[in-house]
């Protein structure tokens, strides 16, 4: 960063005040820019895909898939776990 003398004997460097912050923010937001986009392509992008096959995918929308989860043992199991998580806490 190249600094110039003023006449009263400070130092000004080439970035300034709003300059500097515009600066900042590119860095950052360039910086930003690949993590977020890998982000979304290895786990957004196959999470929403899971959560449209759950409701159906391909077939068409139904709930058939959750109709397992009032059968009997399921229930007990998450009466047994949410008992579990309540006394744990």
């Amino acid at each position: 960063m190249n600094s110039t003398a003023t006449t009263d004997g400070t130092a000004r460097g080439r970035f300034r005040g709003a300059d500097w912050e515009a600066q900042q923010r590119r860095v950052t937001v360039t910086v930003l820019i690949l993590p977020v986009i890998l982000m979304t392509v290895l786990f957004l992008v196959p999470l929403g895909y899971l959560v449209w096959l759950s409701f159906g995918g391909p077939n068409g929308p139904n709930i058939n898939s959750y109709k397992q989860l009032t059968a009997p043992v399921y229930l007990n199991l998450a009466y047994f776990t949410l008992q579990l998580a309540f006394f744990v806490t």
